[in-house]
């Protein structure tokens, strides 16, 4: 299956990178976790408008999702713990990309592409813990806060959990 050239929408995507403890302004550990992210890379590929009855079987007895993305870049290393930026660029503050608006569901693979479902998230209302880990920090609401983390060479970004 190739994708057209018009139907391509540039989307960005941003990788699980792992947790850490967060560390105060003294340097002590704080016991709370920090999930890191990559930078964001932009990636062409075609996004549903909404979600139909072809998809629910295309991933089984999948609950719920709002739009299934699909690419035939069979390298592309998206998986279920990745935040994805599909109807807006990525917003920067101090140079750290916040307000991603999808979660990955579920990933699909097949001979020729991947089709990947997608729910819509209120970055302001959700905790990143609940939409991309199995894992509970132990927060269940609050806004997530973006700290900055030292990573060398690897840009990266990193979220933890509110107050």
């Amino acid at each position: 299956m190739k994708l057209l050239r018009r139907n391509l929408t540039p989307i960005w995507y941003c990788l699980y990178k792992g947790r850490t403890e967060a560390v105060d302004e003294d340097g002590n550990e704080t016991g709370e976790p920090v999930i890191t992210y990559h930078d964001p890379v932009k990636l062409l590929c075609n996004v549903s408008p909404a979600r139909g009855s072809a998809q629910i079987e295309t991933f089984g007895t999948l609950e719920s999702y709002d739009k299934v993305i699909i690419t035939d870049d069979m390298s592309c290393p998206i998986k279920e713990d990745t935040l994805l930026f599909v109807d807006k660029e990525p917003e920067y503050m101090d140079e750290t990309p916040v307000g991603f608006d999808y979660k990955v569901n579920r990933v699909a693979k097949s001979l020729n592409h991947i089709s990947i479902a997608i729910s819509k998230v209120n970055y302001r209302e959700s905790d990143i813990d609940d939409t991309n880990s199995t894992e509970h920090s132990g927060s269940d609401q609050g806004d997530p806060e973006v700290s900055e983390v030292a990573s060398g060479e690897d840009e990266s970004f990193s979220y933890g959990a509110g107050e």
